[in-house]
């Protein structure tokens, strides 16, 4: 990123926070740095909080209206705000079980996979894409996992790889997961919410925040 203006010294590097690529741009300053208008290089203020007015201005407005200040950007992953579930039931010959996993995996990406088995098991894809558009390898980020129970009944659970943050230079995982043994196992369900907090290992600046629902269901019924 270019440093070539200042803010009273201090180059604009160091006010705001940087671009990410796929995020909404602030709409176009007119400033030129070394060939980029400013909004191609710092973060739009809806996500974050404004810094002090700079002096520098654009269409009458400081720029500290249009960037978010330095280590206050924080971004959503798509899956925020969604629902996501996993559900089986035993039929008339056994058992059946259900896991909705969330994976954060080290490559950058992440994915969410309902799990069944009743009589062959089998794995469904709800939801991928890239959490890692930061620009630095994955083991410089930790996830934290925050996993809420909502509900729960019967033979049902959870599991938490992040209840603490940790380092993402492997997969880390969280699921609900419900099992019935028989038709007569009768209803096996469970509903938690799960926020996800991405930060920057190095600084501790959070730059993700997300949260979503994860279901599981198992039916003893025929």
């Amino acid at each position: 990123m270019s440093n070539a203006i200042e803010s009273k010294s201090v180059s604009l590097a160091s006010i705001f926070d940087p671009y990410v690529a796929g995020t909404t741009k602030a709409r176009a300053s007119g400033i030129d740095d070394a060939g980029n208008d400013t909004s191609n290089l710092y973060a739009n203020i809806i996500y974050g909080s404004a810094a002090a007015a700079t002096g520098i201005g654009s269409q009458s407005a400081d720029l500290n209206t249009l960037y978010a200040a330095k280590g206050t950007a924080k971004y959503s992953l798509p899956i925020d705000g969604q629902t996501y579930g996993a559900s089986e039931n035993t039929g008339a010959s056994g058992g059946a079980s259900a896991t909705l996993t969330v994976t954060l995996h080290a490559d950058g990406t992440y994915d969410v996979i309902a799990f069944q088995s009743k009589h062959v098991p089998s794995s469904t894809t709800r939801a991928s894409g890239t959490w890692n558009t930061f620009g630095a390898p994955s083991s410089g980020f930790q996830v934290l996992y925050t996993l809420t129970t909502v509900s729960e009944e019967g033979n049902a659970g959870s599991s938490n790889g992040a209840t603490s943050y940790t380092t993402i230079n492997t997969d880390v995982s969280a699921n609900v997961h419900a099992v019935a043994t028989s038709p007569s196992s009768g209803s096996n369900d469970i509903t938690c919410t799960l926020r996800i907090q991405i930060r920057n290992a190095s600084s501790g600046q959070v730059v993700s925040d997300s949260s979503l629902t994860i279901t599981a269901g198992a039916d003893g019924s025929v």
